[in-house]
């Protein structure tokens, strides 16, 4: 009995010495395992700088004569003092004198051929009135509403008026971009007005919206010889448009400085 004890005991002192050695090699291991790696990586990270370090650009030495802080002298002074440059400057004022004095007369040239030459700003007028008509014995009199107003100047340059837009103007009152043409229609209870007219001689066209005319009356000669020549192959279509539906009076009208001119018309009854 005894022996067995001693035979397992022993066998017991075995198997702990056997496991003390395997765990004391075991550490031996991992610690030669970790100086390994941490010696790899140093030698790692010293030849990444170094290859760092040998991109980097080198300093160059300035030479001294191109060196600013060890020239006494300033290098402004060198231009100031050569007559050349002093040539170029003055050269350069008179090119630039010489082409200012080109733009100012490109400038007078384009005054000179303006579309339109109007009077002076300050010298305006105005005009207004009162357009109606008569829509039965028992109503009366009421205001002719929507009726177009045209001022067109006696002398206009008719040809520098684009004959599109001048057509435009006739038969819905849009006014050409820079023309000197006026035009508005009567409110709600047949007034109208045009103010800030340039002063000077004008043709003042009423055309009615609510009487219709005669198709079978000719127009009266009076304005056929007062608008024909103005507005030349425009007057056409401005008879067309207006003329031969609605009635219409013409009138030709001074416009005065600070003045305000009344003109008022009755169309009277529509012809049907």
């Amino acid at each position: 009995m005894m022996k067995s004890a001693l035979i397992f005991l022993t066998f017991c002192l075995l198997i702990t010495a056997n496991i003390l050695i395997y765990f004391s090699l075991y550490d031996h291991f991992n610690d030669s395992k970790k100086q390994s790696e941490n010696s790899m990586l140093s030698s790692a990270l010293a030849q990444d700088e170094g290859s760092s370090n040998s991109k980097e650009a080198p300093e160059t030495e300035v030479p001294a004569e191109y060196d600013n802080s060890l020239d006494p002298t300033p290098a402004t002074n060198t231009e100031a003092e050569n007559p050349q440059n002093e040539e170029i400057k003055m050269k350069k004022a008179e090119e630039a004198k010489d082409s200012k004095e080109q733009d100012s007369s490109n400038d007078e040239r384009e005054m000179e051929t303006t579309d339109f030459q109007v009077n002076p700003p300050n010298r305006l007028g105005h005009v207004n009135g009162t357009i109606t008509w008569q829509y039965n014995k028992f109503v009366g009199t009421k205001g002719d509403v929507g009726a177009y107003v045209y001022l067109i100047p006696t002398d206009l340059d008719v040809e520098k008026v684009d004959i599109n837009n001048l057509k435009l103007y006739l038969a819905v009152g849009t006014i050409p971009q820079g023309a000197p043409l006026f035009f508005t229609k009567a409110d709600g209870y047949g007034n109208y007005e045009l103010n800030y007219i340039p002063e000077g001689e004008y043709i003042l066209i009423f055309s009615s919206e609510n009487t219709k005319t005669d198709p079978n009356e000719p127009i009266h000669p009076y304005i056929v010889n007062l608008l024909q020549p103005v507005l030349k192959e425009s007057y056409q279509f401005l008879e067309t448009v207006r003329l031969n539906l609605y009635k219409s009076e013409v009138q030709v009208i001074q416009i005065k400085n600070d003045r305000t001119l009344n003109e008022s018309y009755d169309f009277g009854y529509t012809y049907f």
